[in-house]
C-alpha cells in the first residue's frame, strides 16, 4: 500500500487491526449508524462510492497527525488514484491481502447468510401458526418476502465481492 504525500509530509499507510478499529470508531456509539465502519466501507466499494476510497486511506493513515479527507482527496487525484480503471477493486484487493480482515469480509457474507436462516425459521413459525385470516395471510406473505430480501441481499453481495476482487 502507498504512502500519502500531503503538503510535503509523507503519511505512512498500513492496513491492520488499528485499521479496522479506526473504522469502528466512526460509528460506534452512533444511534443513526446501520452497519459499522468497516461494513459501511465495503458496502461502499460495492456501490462504487469515491467517499468509500477517501475513507479507506484515511482510514489506514498510520500517527496521530491526521490529515483531512480532503487533503486526502487532493493527495489521491495527485496519485492519479481517480484515474485508475478499477480502484474500488484496487482498494477491496488490498483489504483481501490482510488475514483479518479477509475473515471480516467473510464474516460480513456469514451474517447474511445467517439472515437467510433465520428469516425462513420466521417464515416457518407463521406457516405453523396460520389459520388462514386475512391478517396471517398478509404476515405469512411479509415473511415470504423477508427470505427472498434476506436471499437476495446475500446473492447479490457475494457476486459484487466477487467482481471487486477479479
Amino acid at each position: 500500500m502507498q504512502s500519502l504525500t500531503i503538503n510535503g509530509h509523507e503519511y505512512e499507510t498500513k492496513l491492520d487491526y488499528n485499521f479496522y478499529n479506526r473504522l469502528i470508531e466512526k460509528t460506534k456509539n452512533k444511534d443513526t449508524a446501520q452497519a459499522d465502519g468497516f461494513s459501511q466501507l465495503v458496502a461502499g466499494l460495492v456501490d462504487q462510492d469515491p467517499d468509500a476510497i477517501i475513507t479507506f486511506y484515511q482510514s489506514a493513515v498510520v500517527g496521530k497527525k491526521r490529515p483531512t479527507r480532503s487533503e486526502i482527496e487532493q493527495a489521491l487525484a495527485e496519485m492519479g488514484v481517480w484515474d485508475e480503471k478499477d480502484p474500488y477493486g484496487n482498494v477491496y484487493k488490498e483489504i483481501q491481502n490482510v488475514g483479518f480482515l479477509k475473515l471480516k469480509i467473510n464474516h460480513l457474507l456469514h451474517t447474511l447468510h445467517e439472515n437467510i436462516t433465520t428469516s425462513k425459521a420466521a417464515l416457518e413459525v407463521m406457516e405453523e401458526s396460520n389459520d388462514n385470516s386475512k391478517e396471517s395471510k398478509k404476515s405469512l406473505q411479509e415473511a415470504r418476502n423477508g427470505v427472498a430480501l434476506a436471499k437476495k441481499q446475500y446473492d447479490l453481495t457475494k457476486k459484487f465481492l466477487e467482481q471487486l476482487g477479479k
